[in-house]
């Protein structure tokens, strides 16, 4: 079963994706008269048919309620074409949420127990707009569309090992964009033909209890959808569940200055070529036992997967992550004296401007045979940071101006959080072994 939830975009009478009916805000459309909007859910429908085994489409309104399923095959196609479909006054984001872990119940299903099968996949469209006086009406969030209850019910369903991401779109658009500030005040806005910077965002939260079918399905939505987009940069994605990398990640390193003198390094893959190993060789010179900790840079670069890369771009990804050293113990060798071992340290836990994770190594003051040491160097996500640059970009705290129509109202602070869940947090992107001394 496909759960299709489309929520406020047309809710008033002029905004839509389409020129209005007066002909005053008429803008040209695509070549076939067709939106990004409308081109976004004929394609969502299409990509329906290459999952196996087939499902159906089930499509509700979401208005001050979640309206009941409707089995019309028919209704989604409709909604890409006619700009009356979303007509409501507000919208119970959190309520649609609510209902993706609950089977679908039909009238003509008297005997239907809460134990039957979960809709397949969910997709929630929407203009992110919080519009609802219910705000937080209990404090389970079953209902009430404040940023606080949509963003407990997403962590509740990624809580259970749910799929999920926010995928945000840029289109056309002609109409009114009405404040969620300041009520009763509308905008008039239209964007301009071929530009994409004046297109407006419409948002596509998909979950799944099936992670690997829903990674399947935006894939193939995101391939469908790329040849109407109005640029590359005008389809973002937040991935909330999927991996990062999809590979081995690579390192490099670039010895500046007085490392050179002091420092040699080898990189080499281990046998079962599943880690990448660093190996640094520090001067022992005992004439130059004061020189220091020297900083060793290292360019790391990571396969990211194709969820990842329409978070951003590799500099932007590089600083979502947090690196961490963490020193290998070896109780035999712990156990040695008069032995003299490196000292490996992390000279910030992010990546600085060019890119690179900075480690300084040298030796410890102590006397002793010279001895060698292992690490490891770990990159995992930065889960109580991980907000991608795009979703900062796109979001507004006021929306009473004109330019504020190109973005969302509270975006960022809708999403903000949504990283930290057990799928994420603990997420390794890279690591490397780094062994110091010598034998």
């Amino acid at each position: 079963m496909f759960a299709f939830q489309p929520t406020d975009f047309f809710r008033h009478p002029t905004p839509s994706f389409f020129d209005s009916p007066d002909g005053k805000n008429k803008f040209a459309l695509a070549k076939d008269d067709l939106t990004i909007f409308s081109h976004a859910l004929l394609e969502l429908r299409q990509v329906v048919t290459t999952i196996s085994p087939n499902i159906n489409v089930v499509t509700r309104k979401v208005d001050t309620n979640v309206g009941p399923p409707s089995s019309n095959d028919l209704e989604l196609s409709q909604a890409a074409l006619n700009r009356t479909t979303f007509n409501g006054e507000e919208t119970d984001l959190a309520g649609a949420i609510n209902t993706f872990a609950t089977p679908l119940l039909n009238a003509s299903e008297e005997n239907q127990t809460a134990d039957a099968p979960l809709p397949r996949f969910h997709i929630l469209v929407t203009d992110g707009a919080q519009s609802t006086q219910q705000q937080r009406t209990d404090t389970s969030c079953t209902k009430g569309s404040d940023y606080v209850c949509v963003k407990r019910q997403i962590l509740a369903l990624l809580e259970k090992g749910w799929g999920g991401t926010v995928i945000g779109i840029k289109s056309e658009f002609g109409g009114k964009v009405y404040s969620e500030i300041q009520k009763g005040l509308s905008i008039q806005y239209t964007s301009t033909t071929n530009k994409a910077e004046t297109y407006r965002p419409f948002y596509l939260y998909i979950f799944s209890p099936d992670r690997a079918g829903l990674e399947k399905l935006v894939t193939n939505f995101k391939e469908r959808i790329r040849p109407f987009l109005a640029s590359n940069d005008s389809l973002r994605e937040f991935p909330l569940s999927s991996l990062y990398a999809n590979g081995m990640a690579k390192v490099e390193i670039k010895l500046e200055g007085k490392a050179k003198d002091y420092v040699e390094s080898t990189i080499y893959k281990s046998k079962d070529e599943e880690q990448v190993r660093v190996e640094l060789l520090v001067d022992l010179n005992t004439q130059r036992q004061n020189i220091g900790m020297q900083t060793v840079p290292l360019k790391v670069t990571i396969p990211w997967s194709s969820q990842a890369t329409d978070t951003g771009t590799e500099t932007e990804l590089l600083k979502l992550l947090k690196w961490e050293l963490i020193e290998v113990n070896d109780e035999k060798k712990s156990k040695k004296e008069n032995h003299r071992f490196p000292e490996l340290k992390l000279v910030k836990t992010e990546v600085n401007e060019q890119g690179q994770v900075e480690i300084s190594v040298g030796w410890s003051p102590q006397t002793g045979t010279p001895d060698w040491k292992m690490y490891r160097l770990v990159g995992r996500l930065n889960a109580e940071k991980v907000v991608p640059v795009w979703v900062k970009h796109w979001s507004i705290q006021t929306d009473i101006k004109h330019e504020d129509a190109m973005k969302t109202l509270n975006l960022e602070t809708s999403l903000t959080g949504l990283a930290n869940n057990s799928l994420l947090k603990e997420q390794i992107v890279a690591e490397f072994c780094i062994r110091v001394g010598e034998d």
